[in-house]
């Protein structure tokens, strides 16, 4: 070395002793007087190399690295907006990139559960970003729909491609081998896909990895990957989670409403259904034909991908509907100030305390601030054009804060602010032709007419009547009952219930 002009940092240089005993007597090394010292594993080109190359802390390394890439470039791929996904495929390849680093080297650490679970698991959360998924989705169906095949698939693969070309290549086969390969790779990755248990409605849309793979043309989005992974705005789907009370299509009251259905059956999205089919030149679009209609060509994609994000829409705009209930509506039922409110009152106590107040008076400097705050607060109440049907059950802010009992639910919330399952309420966003009463045929059918007044209901309001010991049960007693004691709000809770789930079974 020295007659080449090389020299060695003594001091830098490490060494790594390779063995597959567990016990032995470390030798003892040493250069140009220099004792080398031995260690545990040596990074040489970029990978950790360690004494029983196990390779266990180059893929914890290479996983770490490009856990943090993907958190980064999650950051820019959010599923609503951002690129589209050629432009995430191509953000996505720098953390393949970090994973598969000298992959050929050491392809056979893979084959331990716990590295192929840590990487599979970054390259996962990464995927999802690509197709714009939930982080429910499986990590099988989240692989085939952004067309990436496993981490172990891709590693063997580079392997196998190093040995081949090391062995019999040259400049004019390695393309050869690459793409025997890749074919290799497809055959087991799909023998996976058929056996696994996971992503079954993935698997009934794309049950061919290479005619999905090997598309030209076809952009995943936000809604598109809702339905082709089953996982969006359904209500089967958001019961799993506790975010619906029951799997029932709020279009047309069908059980379960699930993406088979909101696609393919409801009545809702029929005039859809029979416009797409028409252009796509089928008798009906179904589960069967979905994709491959897709696979077509370019403008049969967008034809399906519109079709999908119009349904899907709509589906979310329905939900929203029972999303309007008035602010100052809300903040009633949920005994809390209005913000603005909340501020003064503490700017107050701390200046009355400032001035004029101890230790022993603080308490009611806060008492005296709150009263004046439920004063202002009832006074907007009372002047206010909103949720009036909400301040005529309960006028008085005071008696509904100041109670000690009582939760509020989903039924009762409906109830207390007439916004819910009523037709006058949905013929305003068009979910309903008219606002008559399903039951009796009154017109309109609002909250009033449905808790108080209808015949179907005629007999829940007489037994609950006898048991408040009232004549009636009415608009002007309805919370005054419910603000007595505990039991008389399970009481009312339990008749709201009842009523609001009825209607919606008829519904």
């Amino acid at each position: 070395m020295r007659e080449n002009g090389l020299e060695l940092s003594l001091n830098k240089t490490e060494a790594v002793l390779i063995t597959d005993k567990r016990v032995y007597t470390p030798p003892t090394l040493s250069l140009e007087g220099e004792t080398v010292t031995l260690k545990e594993k040596v990074r040489y080109l970029g990978v950790q190399i360690d004494s029983a190359l196990r390779y266990e802390q180059h893929t914890k390394m290479a996983s770490e690295k490009a856990a943090t890439t993907a958190t980064a470039l999650a950051r820019l791929m959010p599923n609503i907006g951002g690129p589209s996904e050629q432009k995430r495929r191509l953000l996505n390849s720098v953390v393949h990139a970090k994973l598969l680093y000298g992959a050929e080297i050491w392809a056979e650490a893979i084959e331990r559960k716990p590295v192929r679970r840590r990487m599979a698991g970054v390259q996962r959360r990464s995927a999802l970003r690509v197709i714009s998924a939930f982080k429910t989705v499986s990590e099988s169906a989240t692989l085939v729909l952004a067309s990436t095949p496993p981490i172990d698939l891709l590693i063997r693969e580079r392997q196998e491609v190093y040995l081949e070309y090391r062995e019999n290549g040259d400049i004019n086969t390695r393309g050869e081998i690459k793409r025997t390969a890749r074919q290799r790779l497809l055959t087991k990755w799909q023998e996976r896909w058929d056996a696994d248990t996971s992503g079954r409605w993935t698997h009934r849309l794309i049950p061919n990895l290479a005619e999905w793979c090997s598309r030209k043309h076809g952009q995943m989005e936000y809604h598109l990957t809702q339905v082709l992974t089953g996982h969006g705005c359904f209500n089967e789907y958001l019961a799993r989670f506790g975010k619906r009370e029951d799997s029932a299509c709020l279009h047309c009251g069908y059980t379960p409403d699930d993406v088979k259905h909101t696609i393919f059956e409801c009545s809702a999205t029929r005039a859809e259904r029979m416009q797409i089919s028409r252009t796509l030149g089928v008798d009906t679009i179904s589960v069967e034909n979905f994709v491959p209609c897709m696979l077509v060509d370019e403008q049969a994609w967008s034809v399906v991908s519109r079709y999908v994000t119009k349904v899907m829409k709509n589906k979310r705009h329905m939900e929203q509907t029972e999303e309007t209930v008035s602010e100052s509506a809300t903040l009633v039922l949920a005994s809390t100030p209005p913000i603005d409110l909340l501020i003064r009152e503490r700017q107050e106590v701390y200046l009355e305390y400032r001035e004029n107040g101890d230790i022993n008076t603080r308490g009611e400097i806060k008492r005296t601030a709150r009263q004046r705050l439920l004063t202002k607060w009832q006074e907007r109440w009372d002047a206010d054009s909103w949720g009036r049907w909400t301040h005529r059950l309960i006028p008085n802010l005071a008696e509904w804060c100041s109670r000690k009992h009582g939760q509020m639910e989903y039924h009762l919330t409906q109830v207390l602010t007439g916004h819910g399952c009523f037709n006058k309420y949905l013929a305003r966003f068009g979910k309903r032709e008219d606002s008559a009463c399903l039951h009796c045929g009154y017109t309109p059918d609002d909250v009033k007419h449905t808790i108080f007044e209808c015949s179907a209901t005629r007999a829940e309001r007489m037994q609950i009547s006898r048991t408040l010991g009232v004549d009636t049960i009415s608009v002007e007693n309805f919370v005054p009952c419910m603000l007595v004691d505990e039991q008389v709000w399970s009481v009312v809770s339990r008749y709201v219930t009842k009523v609001m789930k009825n209607k919606r079974h008829m519904e």
